[in-house]
C-alpha cells in the first residue's frame, strides 16, 4: 500500500487495493474511503502537492500505467477528493511523479527514463522524454527536492542517481549516470 499526508486539510490518505482510505491526522479518526481505480488495480504512488505558482493542492494517485489526480482543497466529507482531471493513461509502469514549480509534471517509468507533460486545457501533453545511459529495469524511482535529480532502485540492487535537464528543442535527452551505490 502507499501512504500520503496532507496539509490543508491535514489527513491522512492509505492506498488499500484500488482504495484510498482516509483519516484525520490529528485524531486518527478514519473519516471515509473512496475507489481511485475501476477493476482490480492496486494503488502504487500517491503524491500531495501545492503549486506554489497557483496555490493549488494536488493529489496524485498511480497504478500500473494510470495517473489520476485529485483536489484536496475542501475539508467536508463530501468534497475532500474531487476528481480535477481526466485519468492520464501511460505506456509504462509509473514508479513516481512530481509536479515541478513550474508546473510541469514529471513521470519517472519502471524502465529508466522520465517524461515531462505540460498542461493544455484540462489535458496532459507529452512534450520531453529523458533516458539515463543505463538502460535497466527498476523496482523503484524517486525524485530528488532539486527537482533535477532522480535516484532509481535497479534490479540489480544498485541505486543509480542522475541528473536531467530538459531541452525544448530536443524531444528526447540522454544523461548519465553521476553515482552508484552497491
Amino acid at each position: 500500500s502507499a501512504l500520503v499526508i496532507t496539509r490543508k486539510p491535514q489527513l491522512l490518505i492509505a492506498g488499500i487495493g484500488s482504495w484510498m482510505h482516509i483519516y484525520d491526522l490529528l485524531s486518527g479518526n478514519f473519516l471515509f474511503r473512496c475507489m481511485a481505480f475501476e477493476g482490480f488495480k492496486k494503488i502504487f504512488l500517491l503524491n500531495y502537492i501545492e503549486i506554489a505558482s497557483t496555490k493549488e493542492s494536488v493529489l496524485m494517485v498511480g497504478t500500473e500505467q494510470q495517473l489520476c489526480f485529485f483536489d484536496v482543497q475542501s475539508d467536508s466529507k463530501e468534497a475532500i477528493l474531487k476528481d480535477i482531471k481526466p485519468p492520464l493513461v501511460l505506456k509504462d509502469w509509473i514508479l513516481d511523479a512530481i509536479i515541478q514549480p513550474s508546473g510541469e509534471l514529471v513521470i519517472g517509468y519502471a524502465h529508466n527514463y522520465i517524461e515531462v507533460f505540460e498542461q493544455t486545457s484540462s489535458m496532459w501533453t507529452s512534450v520531453n522524454r529523458h533516458y539515463v545511459d543505463e538502460k535497466c529495469m527498476l523496482y523503484s524511482m524517486a525524485f530528488l527536492p532539486s527537482y533535477t535529480s532522480v535516484a532509481c532502485g535497479t534490479i540489480f540492487s544498485d541505486i543509480l542517481i542522475w541528473d536531467y535537464e530538459m531541452h525544448p528543442a530536443k524531444k528526447t535527452n540522454e544523461s548519465p549516470v553521476k553515482y552508484r551505490i552497491k
